[in-house]
C-alpha cells in the first residue's frame, strides 16, 4: 500500500515537471516567434527603401499611420547617425534619448493619436536637426513620370505639421539633391502649380536614394 502511494507521488511529480517543461518550451517558442517576426519586418522595411516607386498615399492620409513602422524607422535613423562617425557618443546619446522616451508609448499604442503624433514629430525633428548639424546627408535622385523638367518641392514631416515653407530642389527633374536624412514629403510643380500628390511621403535614410514622382498632370 505504501509502495503504491509512493509510486503515485513520484508519478504526479513527474507529470508536474513535464507540464512545467512543456509550458516553458511553449513560452520560449512564442518569444522566438515574435522575435523572428520583428526581425523579418525590420529587414523588409530596410530593403524596400532603396528605390521608391509606389502609388502615393491619398491627400488626407496622416503623416504616420503605423507605430510599428515608425519604431523601425527611428531605429534605422539612429543607426545611420552613429555609423556616420561624425559625432561624439554624447551627441548621439542626446539625439537617441528623445527617441527612447517615446518608444514605450509607441509599443503600447497601435494607432496614432494627436498627442502621439506630436511626440513622433519631435523625434523626427530631433534626428533631422542632428543630421543637418553634422552633415549626415543622403544624395537623392528625384525623377518625374511621365515628363522631365518639373520643379521639385519637399519638406519634412515637422515642417508640414507646423505649416512652414517647403524647400525647392536646385535643379529641374531629373535632379540630384543633397539633404539631411529624415522624413519628407515630395511633390512636383509646373508654372507654380502642383502636378502631383503633395502628400507623397518617404523616409530618406540611406546614403543614396531614388525617388520617382508620378505626376497627375504635367501641363
Amino acid at each position: 500500500m505504501c509502495k503504491n502511494i509512493y509510486s503515485r507521488r513520484l508519478l504526479n511529480k513527474s507529470v508536474e515537471k513535464m507540464e512545467k517543461a512543456i509550458i516553458k518550451f511553449h513560452r520560449k517558442n512564442v518569444l522566438l516567434y515574435f522575435h523572428i517576426i520583428w526581425i523579418s519586418a525590420t529587414i523588409t522595411m530596410s530593403g524596400c527603401n532603396r528605390e521608391h516607386r509606389a502609388e502615393p498615399p491619398p491627400p488626407e492620409a496622416p503623416p504616420i499611420s503605423s507605430t510599428t513602422e515608425i519604431m523601425g524607422e527611428l531605429g534605422m535613423a539612429s543607426d545611420r547617425l552613429w555609423d556616420s562617425g561624425k559625432m561624439s557618443t554624447l551627441e548621439w546619446e542626446a539625439a537617441w534619448e528623445g527617441v527612447q522616451a517615446v518608444m514605450p508609448v509607441l509599443q503600447s499604442t497601435p494607432d496614432v493619436n494627436e498627442q502621439l503624433l506630436t511626440d513622433i514629430i519631435k523625434c523626427t525633428d530631433m534626428i533631422h536637426a542632428t543630421a543637418k548639424k553634422h552633415s549626415v546627408d543622403s544624395i537623392v535622385m528625384v525623377k518625374t513620370d511621365p515628363k522631365r523638367g518639373a520643379t521639385i518641392r519637399y519638406q519634412t514631416y515637422g515642417s508640414r505639421y507646423r505649416g512652414e515653407e517647403p524647400m525647392t530642389a536646385k535643379g529641374l527633374s531629373p535632379c540630384k539633391e543633397r539633404m539631411p536624412i529624415g522624413w519628407y514629403y515630395f511633390w512636383s510643380e509646373r508654372k507654380g502649380k502642383p502636378t502631383s500628390n503633395r502628400s507623397y511621403r518617404l523616409r530618406i535614410l540611406d546614403p543614396e536614394e531614388e525617388v520617382e514622382i508620378e505626376e497627375i498632370q504635367s501641363d
